[in-house]
C-alpha cells in the first residue's frame, strides 16, 4: 500500500518516537513510565514478551538471506502455537518469567530465524 519507502519512513518514525518517549520518561525521574521499564515490568509476568521480542529479532536479523521457513506455510501456525503455550504456561502455573527472560528471548530469536525469516 505504501511501498517500501513509505514503510521504511514509517518504521524509522515509530522507532524515533519510542526513543523520544523513553528519553523523555527517563528525564522526568518518575519511575516506571518509560517504554523500556514497561517492557521490563511485563517480562516479569509473562515469557511471551521476551519471546515475542526475540522472534522479531530473529525475523529481522538472521544469519543469511534466502532462508525458507522450517515448516513452510505451517511455520506461522507453529509460531502462534508456541506463543500460546507460553501464555498458557504463565496462566496455569503462575510462574514469573523474569528469571528465564534471557532464555525466552534467545528461544524467540531461534524461533524467529527458523520459522519466520525475512
Amino acid at each position: 500500500m505504501f511501498g517500501q519507502t513509505g514503510a521504511t519512513i514509517g518504521g524509522v518514525l515509530l522507532f524515533l518516537l519510542v526513543i523520544v518517549l523513553d528519553v523523555w520518561g527517563a528525564l522526568d525521574k518518575e519511575p516506571g513510565n518509560t517504554p523500556s521499564e514497561l517492557v521490563r515490568w511485563l517480562s516479569r509476568y509473562t515469557a511471551v514478551v521476551p519471546f515475542a521480542l526475540g522472534v522479531l529479532l530473529g525475523h529481522w536479523f538472521h544469519p543469511g538471506d534466502g532462508l525458507d521457513p522450517l515448516f513452510g506455510r505451517a511455520s506461522t501456525w507453529v509460531l502462534i502455537a508456541l506463543s500460546g503455550v507460553l501464555l498458557a504456561w504463565r496462566i496455569v502455573f503462575r510462574q514469573k518469567a523474569l528469571a528465564g527472560a534471557w532464555f525466552w528471548a534467545v528461544a524467540g530469536i531461534v524461533a524467529g530465524t527458523l520459522l519466520w525469516p525475512v
